[in-house]
């Protein structure tokens, strides 16, 4: 069992590691972000280097834990609605495995609300992505919906 564990912490570490390197030269162009949000999965690390969303999660959830990834590209982001409630809208893929959840592998279409505080610094946002799942099986379930609550911080330029 110690072994299984080991194995996947190795596993999300190193995909963590390539999520950064990613991110940062995607950094050079444009605005770059960093966040937590809270959901299912229970906890979330968002690098935001736009218009790229990646995610690298953990569900907590006693029986069910899991390792979630996923990358999205947004469509649509901020647009404004109402003076600083913006809307975004993406298309993505994610996948999730753990050791009593089985390997999964699905498309998403992240849809939500955005609220920017001081000159853009901060981001609050709550999420839903509807998910069409490919591996093990074809299927669709609404009540399998990825949702979050969270925030986003833009780095300073030099950080970049």
């Amino acid at each position: 069992m110690l072994r299984v564990r080991k194995f996947w912490l190795s596993v999300a570490i190193a995909i963590a590691a390539w999520f950064g390197v990613s991110a940062t030269s995607w950094a050079q162009s444009g605005d770059f972000r960093v966040g937590l949000e809270f959901g299912q999965p229970t906890a979330v690390l968002i690098v935001r280097p736009e218009p790229l969303d990646f995610r690298l999660g953990y569900n907590f959830q006693l029986g069910a834990e899991f390792v979630f990834l996923s990358a999205d590209y947004r469509i649509v982001n901020a647009l404004p609605l109402i003076d600083f409630v913006h809307l975004f809208l993406g298309v993505g893929a994610y996948t999730q495995f753990g050791a009593v959840t089985p390997f999964q592998l699905g498309a998403r279409v992240p849809l939500g609300l955005q609220v920017f505080l001081i000159n853009r610094t901060l981001e609050f946002f709550v999420e839903a992505a509807p998910t069409v799942q490919f591996v093990p099986i074809v299927g669709f379930d609404l009540a399998a919906i990825q949702g979050w609550v969270g925030f986003t911080v833009r780095l300073p330029k030099f950080w970049r």
